[in-house]
């Protein structure tokens, strides 16, 4: 999903799309890279009471700063699933005008309909916003409860003795 968000997202003309999860902590923002058994491989990570991506998750609105490459605009865009925070959006702009600002508040919009929609039944989603990207047996058992998902936990007694 990274990916293909980000190239159609360069055809709107805003770079470097990126998508930001945060920890069920709500501590850090991380990277949805795609690869990897938590889909967050080699992604940066972000606090969120230190950085301008936390600033947009935790007031749930958007923060322009200046990017340090090629001198664009960055906007942090908060991923809303109603009330509900699930992350950010990162994109950079050339330029800050309504167009372009307007083009990002969709995307991030659609973005965030597609995490809510995969959320429920991605084992990579729940690695990934667990804090230390691991889960035990007992959050395991949780997550899939808490998602409706307990019909889909491994048989215990598998394989066989």
């Amino acid at each position: 999903m990274p990916l293909l968000v980000a190239r159609h997202a360069e055809t709107a003309g805003l770079h470097r799309a990126g998508i930001f999860v945060s920890d069920l902590q709500g501590e850090v923002l991380r990277e949805v890279t795609g690869s990897g058994p938590d889909a967050g491989r080699e992604g940066q990570q972000l606090r969120i009471m230190a950085t301008a991506a936390g600033s947009a998750y935790t007031e749930s609105r958007p923060i322009t700063v200046r990017a340090v490459e090629q001198d664009r605009l960055r906007h942090w865009l908060p991923l809303l699933d109603g009330a509900e925070r699930l992350g950010v959006l990162r994109v950079d702009t050339d330029h800050g005008d309504d167009a372009v600002l307007e083009a990002a508040l969709d995307l991030a919009s659609l973005v965030a309909l597609l995490l809510a929609s995969k959320r429920t039944n991605s084992d990579a989603f729940a690695r990934l916003i667990h804090h230390d990207g691991k889960l035990d047996d007992d959050a395991t058992v949780l997550l899939c409860q808490w998602h409706g998902n307990i019909d889909r936990l491994p048989d215990p007694t598998y394989p066989p003795a």
